[in-house]
């Protein structure tokens, strides 16, 4: 008796932890990439900084199905990088955009 008792609870036990071992799923990291790469599309990024823009989407299409194919933690690292590339194409976007909007009034 003692044995089987020993055995449920050692089987508990690896169970819970193996849940651990995997990290999980990078659902707030797709969720963050994704809005950062809404924000980059609607300032034009594709046109006022193509590279990055390409870099990110590409980025970030590899993370989604580094997500489907249930690698986590690779996924997750993906969309961090995808998250800092639409950044960038956000930022670089405006900036030219900014520019281009002031040499259009004088």
């Amino acid at each position: 008796m003692k044995a089987v008792r020993g055995f449920l609870i050692v089987s508990c036990l690896v169970a819970s932890l193996s849940g651990c071992v995997t990290g999980g799923m990078p659902t707030h990291e797709y969720n963050i990439a994704k809005a950062a790469y809404a924000a980059a599309e609607s300032h034009d990024a594709a046109k006022f900084a193509p590279q990055l823009f390409y870099k990110m989407e590409k980025s970030f299409k590899k993370a989604e199905l580094l997500y489907k194919e249930r690698y986590y933690e690779e996924a997750r690292k993906e969309f961090i990088k995808a998250q800092k590339l639409a950044e960038k194409a956000e930022t670089l976007a405006r900036i030219k955009e900014f520019n281009s909007d002031g040499e259009s009034d004088e």
